[in-house]
């Protein structure tokens, strides 16, 4: 169990305030002319991902919460989301409501960072950038070429995405997993 000062906490250090831990976003050292120094934390739940500010005094000790990050690999879903850590044979199995958004880009087969508190699976992290294969996409008409220059698709894994005109079934194509963007076409 380690601790450290407020004033020296930084920005993605994790903390287990209440049983609860929490990644930190931001900390503004506050010294006014009287009184006490103060730092002001902006945190993020793991659990159910609410944003706040606490102020602690400058030179109170913070836990530090064992928060682990695991290469794992996606096995298959059957109600949840089973990986396995190749390195120890540890299976985990997450959720929906711990996967999110996280869900539209999980290939089987495909390595991916698990965070786990206490040794138990909290959320998934994936890729910014991935590589998915095409599945079908829209049909476009001469006439709308001129008006349009993006068409939807369907990608490997479910997710619908807005892709350039010249993008093909059983393509693949690059995309950025924060902003569900096309980015390029891997060419074979």
């Amino acid at each position: 169990m380690s601790f450290i000062k407020a004033r020296d906490v930084k920005v993605e250090i994790k903390l287990e305030l209440d049983n609860e831990p929490f990644i930190v976003l931001d900390n503004t050292y506050f010294s006014p002319g009287k009184g006490q120094p103060v730092s002001r934390i902006k945190l993020k739940s793991f659990f159910d991902s609410r944003i706040f500010i606490k102020t602690f005094k400058a030179n109170v000790n913070l836990k530090i919460a064992d928060v682990l990050e695991k290469k794992v690999k996606f096995l298959y879903f059957n109600g949840n989301y089973n990986f396995i850590d190749e390195n120890l044979l540890e299976y985990y199995e997450l959720e929906s409501d711990k996967i999110a958004d996280s869900k539209n880009w999980l290939v089987v087969n495909e390595n991916y960072i698990i965070i786990l508190w206490n040794m138990l699976p909290l959320l998934l992290k994936v890729p910014k950038i991935v590589t998915l294969k095409v599945i079908s996409t829209e049909e476009i008409q001469k006439k709308t070429v001129i008006a349009k220059n993006m068409k939807s698709a369907v990608l490997e894994t479910g997710v619908v995405v807005k892709l350039p005109l010249f993008i093909k079934v059983n393509d693949k194509v690059r995309i950025d997993t924060e902003k569900s963007e096309y980015l390029s076409r891997i060419n074979l």
